[in-house]
């Protein structure tokens, strides 16, 4: 075992048996890791953390579980729910095994999402078991603030939790994703970049860093993490799908290319745009110079049952604000999050700075019950500010 940032050798060990029973080598090897771990390591035994499990065939399913949700595409994520189903199957009382479960849960909204309604709900009874099991750590009151509609509150707990363990990658990743929510990208990137050290291999934790970076303006930061975050990756869908934003966003027509070509020949998430409906990435792209037409093309996709998800509806919403339809966005966007408000970041995108003039904006975001939380707090983050007492602007 090796210390990486200071490329120290820590512990290692030789081990010589004849091959007669593999499986019980493979024991044998794997209780003496463990045993080095717990004793020279002082990593500790397993199960003391609250809500961990004493069950090892439970923590194994937990550990590859939760190797695929971070791996994320569609494939993984319904492997990881498969495996992480089995992890509290053996031990109904693993609680950091449910809240992995409703972390592939989110992600399976995205990734699976013509099974989205299904998948919330599932979350919502996961979370919910979490705070039954241990309620007053760091990880119960993590999931008492996604639960909480709020926005003071929510934010009083993720520092409280944070408070209790500040190197925990879901507390930092839920505070992230609060702050983007409320508009507050520059504050956000420590704690995605926090993230990101404490999990190195993950492309989620690389994709977010980017859409992060893309919140404040920073495109070449946010398309290489988007990139590293594709590379750690073995199915690109969602990866080339975000810096197809990035090419929209600066209006390069050879990237844009590039990624239309890239989505429309890799497997999209859930599948949605294949079979019997039209692919409204290859259709935009061949309208790049007809915005009227790709205007009308555009509503007939919105009254498209097939493309009524959170996915599908950032397609559109992107695209509309592309070609200057930002009431045709702003329509989109809301039903977008609508469906899943683990998304409300997007709006902050800089795809969407014209529709974020519309008057319609400033009812959804008073919708959202941001603007009581601004005025609140005074945290008015990047893109808004007060005008007066009673109204706001937003860049």
């Amino acid at each position: 075992m090796i210390n990486t940032r200071k490329d120290a050798h820590i512990w290692s060990e030789t081990y010589e048996h004849t091959m007669n029973d593999i499986f019980v080598i493979q024991d044998d090897i794997a209780q003496s890791v463990a045993d080095a771990l717990q004793i020279t390591l002082g990593v500790g035994e397993l199960g003391r953390a609250p809500g961990m499990t004493r069950d090892i065939a439970a923590y194994d399913a937990y550990l590859a579980g939760r190797s695929l949700w971070l791996q994320s595409g569609r494939e993984n994520t319904s492997q990881a729910i498969e495996r992480l189903e089995q992890a509290i199957a053996l031990d109904p009382d693993f609680a950091i095994g449910w809240n992995a479960l409703a972390n592939a849960y989110s992600l399976a909204v995205v990734n699976i999402p013509e099974r989205g309604e299904e998948f919330v709900a599932k979350r919502e009874a996961a979370l919910s078991r979490i705070v039954e099991l241990i309620p007053e750590t760091d990880l119960a009151l993590r999931i008492a603030a996604t639960l909480s509609g709020d926005l003071l509150e929510v934010e009083r707990l993720y520092k409280k939790a944070l408070a209790l363990a500040p190197a925990n990658y879901e507390t930092n990743y839920g505070y992230w994703r609060f702050l983007n929510h409320m508009g507050r990208a520059t504050e956000a990137i420590d704690y995605i970049q926090h993230c990101v050290r404490m999990e190195p291999l993950s492309s989620r934790a690389y994709l977010v860093l980017g859409i992060t970076y893309e919140l404040i303006g920073n495109n070449d930061a946010a398309a290489m993490a988007m990139k590293k975050a594709r590379g750690l990756s073995t199915q690109p869908a969602l990866y080339n799908a975000n810096l197809l934003v990035l090419a929209l966003e600066e209006n390069n027509r050879a990237l844009i290319d590039e990624y239309v070509a890239l989505v429309v020949n890799t497997e999209l998430l859930g599948n949605i745009n294949r079979s019997e409906t039209r692919d409204i990435n290859r259709v935009m792209h061949s309208l790049l110079d007809s915005p009227e037409e790709a205007g009308a093309e555009l509503r007939l996709f919105l009254t498209d049952p097939a493309y009524n998800n959170f996915f599908n509806r950032s397609y559109i919403a992107q695209w509309a604000s592309y070609f200057g339809e930002f009431e045709l966005a702003l329509q989109a966007c809301r039903e977008s999050i609508g469906s899943d408000q683990n998304y409300i970041w997007i709006i902050w995108r800089p795809i969407y700075k014209e529709m974020r003039q519309l008057p319609g904006f400033k009812n959804l975001v008073r919708d959202l019950e941001m603007v009581d939380y601004w005025r609140t707090s005074g945290k008015w983050g990047d893109f808004c500010r007060p005008v007066g007492e009673d109204d706001f602007e937003c860049d």
